[in-house]
């Protein structure tokens, strides 16, 4: 009796821990996990691909599968910075941040999404205040496919949703100032987040990359 109660829970520790690692669990790992055999890949056996160029020398890939399930890095060849930031991407979908997208500033701000067992998925933003050389983390909010908008002029971050349909601008507003570090509650988001909070008309809608690219893309694999 006192073996079986044992093994319980073993079993039970098991469960856990798999839950609490699933942001670390590799692209390609997940079909293995279902009971489809797979060979589980090295993150070197995977491409890296463009998904998004802010300037001449700065941009941001994907080392991950064909549909950008991986590694965000970012790239900053006018300083040699390679910096890889987090893991990106779903089971039923890809890696890609679907709205739109701009960066007009010496800081970085990219959205990131993550899958949660308990959550599901999770928008993150991974700001940087040394020209990317290290990244930190605040929660947005769930990825449930409402379109999102990312804008960032100098140290100012504007985050906002896209209205719904019939409906034009936008039905919500947030504005980050990371120039500072952002202090977080107990599950992560900004604190005080009515601080935070904007109205719509004041988001400013002339914010565009020098690239004037405003989407990510799942695009060409960097020559090695």
């Amino acid at each position: 009796m006192k073996l079986r109660i044992y093994c319980i829970g073993v079993v039970a520790f098991g469960f856990a821990m798999l839950a609490g690692c699933t942001e670390f669990i590799p692209a390609g790992a997940a079909a293995a996990m279902n009971g489809t055999p797979t060979r589980v890949k090295n993150i070197n056996d995977y491409p890296e691909h463009l998904v998004y160029r802010i300037d001449d020398h700065r941009f941001i890939t994907i080392k991950g599968t064909e549909s950008c399930v991986g590694t965000v890095y970012f790239y900053d060849n006018r300083i040699g910075i390679r910096t890889p930031v987090a893991a990106t991407g779903l089971t039923l979908g890809d890696g890609l941040f679907r709205g739109s997208f701009a960066i007009d500033s010496k800081f970085i701000a990219i959205p990131i999404i993550i899958f949660s067992q308990i959550r599901g998925p999770l928008l993150y933003v991974y700001y940087s205040r040394d020209n990317g050389k290290t990244f930190k983390r605040f929660l947005s909010g769930s990825e449930d496919g409402i379109r999102e908008v990312f804008l960032l002029k100098d140290e100012n971050l504007y985050v906002a949703r896209v209205a719904g349909r019939g409906v034009t601008g936008y039905s919500s507003g947030f504005l980050y100032d990371i120039s500072q570090e952002i202090l977080l509650d107990h599950e992560g988001f900004a604190q005080q987040p009515d601080s935070h909070r904007i109205i719509p008309s004041q988001i400013p809608t002339d914010i565009s990359s020098p690239s004037g690219s405003t989407k990510w893309e799942c695009g060409p694999v960097l020559s090695q």
